[in-house]
């Protein structure tokens, strides 16, 4: 069942609390709310007080940003002089991007999409971007997509055949 409190009870209760110091003791003073109630309340503070800022979106970086700090960092700066210059907001992700370069090298400090794109591979938005508009062309490029994709087929079973049989003998 889920109680619903007005913002007088909730901030008399955040009161209590700051008074006396203990989530029991106003619990048992007021005879509400629940000690996980009181626990939110007193984490988000009163009802009345200015609201939070909007929490900032992790900041992502370039797999260059990244191979440049790590440069740095293996040259003999220091990690927190390197992340201080580039205007980072911690310096712990540095070691990462340092570990991750000694085991996979550059490609350990790329994002899966910048890994693709170094690889040549084609992305789902670039194949998207590059369809037609028409849609008896659609219906052509996806007759061919389904012959093209049948074929493959038949010549993976013929494949999985000749190796089973040159298996056998």
């Amino acid at each position: 069942m889920r109680v619903s409190y007005t913002p007088a009870q909730r901030e008399t209760a955040i009161a209590t609390y700051r008074r006396l110091g203990s989530y029991a003791q106003t619990q048992r003073a007021l005879g509400y709310p629940s000690r996980h109630v009181l626990h939110d309340w007193v984490r988000e503070g009163p009802p009345s007080s200015h609201p939070r800022p909007p929490a900032r979106p992790p900041r992502h970086y370039s797999w260059e940003f990244k191979a440049r700090a790590v440069e740095r960092v293996l040259a003999g700066e220091a990690v927190k002089e390197v992340a201080a210059d580039l205007r980072m907001t911690t310096h712990v992700q540095i070691y990462k991007w340092v570990q991750n370069w000694r085991t996979h090298g550059e490609r350990g400090v790329m994002s899966r999409a910048e890994k693709a794109k170094a690889d040549g591979f084609p992305t789902r938005a670039s194949l998207e971007r590059g369809l037609p508009d028409d849609v008896d062309e659609l219906k052509r490029l996806a007759a061919d997509l389904m012959v093209q994709r049948a074929v493959l087929e038949r010549e993976l079973e013929l494949v999985k055949k000749t190796w089973a049989s040159s298996r056998d003998n």
